[in-house]
């Protein structure tokens, strides 16, 4: 079974087609590719030195450093905005007062037994009625 398995991986993934694409698939066929000598650098023009275009690239470059140079102030003005914003929340939710009639009654815990009134008095007869099924099971399973 195991050589099987690997050879079904080496057969369809590693050998062959996969999925049916051979090299054919991928080969661009009947593409005209530009000729650089003739169709890109007549485009480009002359230019008498490297100086006089790196003078026309350097003032968009410093344009550049100065954005930099305000990131960290537009990012500190943000999360000061937010944390601004956080408190401003937080004071005006503090300051909500609960909005409760005067004869409010939250209501109580009600059980499945009347005489209970807790949530711990509830899980106390759960346990011995618990106790109790399990030492009438046992006690029938012994009398069979």
């Amino acid at each position: 079974m195991n050589n099987s398995v690997t050879r079904w991986i080496v057969n369809t993934f590693f050998s062959g087609d996969w999925f049916h694409i051979s090299l054919i698939d991928i080969t661009p066929i009947d593409v005209s590719f530009p000729d650089v000598d003739s169709d890109v650098l007549p485009q480009i023009g002359s230019f008498p030195n490297v100086d006089m275009h790196w003078n026309l690239a350097v003032p968009k470059i410093d344009v550049f450093y100065v954005d930099l140079d305000n990131v960290k102030k537009m990012a500190t003005k943000r999360v000061e905005n937010v944390l601004n914003s956080l408190k401003n929340a937080a004071s005006r939710a503090a300051a909500l007062v609960p909005n409760l009639p005067d004869d409010y009654n939250p209501p109580k815990y009600v059980g499945l037994n009347d005489t209970v009134e807790t949530l711990d008095e509830e899980v106390l007869l759960h346990k011995n009625k618990s106790k109790v099924g399990v030492e009438q099971y046992c006690l029938r399973s012994l009398a069979i």
